[in-house]
């Protein structure tokens, strides 16, 4: 679903995940239609997986980056039109995080609605 959303448009792939998860079945997929993989782990909890881990996984060049605020560094330096964060919601919580300090979006989560607008029905 993910990747028919992006449709053709290219990007980069930054990915990160915990280690409960079947990265066997996301990662592929991502990295086959990706410009550039840049491979990460969420700092905020034991459970991830180490990118060397990732990186077997997958058959394309890969850059490595223990931190994930290095890792969006890399990919923010040289992106294609558009960044994927993908695999943890921690990671793209810390990716959006250091979104705002760095560039100032996104909006926090708090402050997006998430509920559609009702039409009026006009006054009879």
């Amino acid at each position: 679903a993910l990747l028919d959303t992006l449709g053709n448009a290219p990007f980069d792939l930054v990915f990160g995940a915990l280690g409960d998860k079947d990265v066997a079945m996301m990662l592929p997929p991502l990295a086959d239609r990706a410009g550039r993989v840049i491979l990460t782990r969420p700092v905020h909890t034991p459970r991830a997986l180490a990118p060397e881990n990732l990186a077997e996984l997958i058959d394309q060049p890969t850059v490595i980056a223990a931190d994930p605020l290095v890792a969006l560094q890399q990919a923010l330096e040289q992106a294609a039109p558009r960044i994927l964060v993908a695999g943890s919601l921690y990671l793209v919580g810390e990716a959006r995080q250091a979104l705002r300090r760095l560039r100032g979006v996104p909006a926090p989560a708090a402050e997006i609605s998430t509920v559609a607008p009702t039409r009026r029905q006009p006054d009879r």
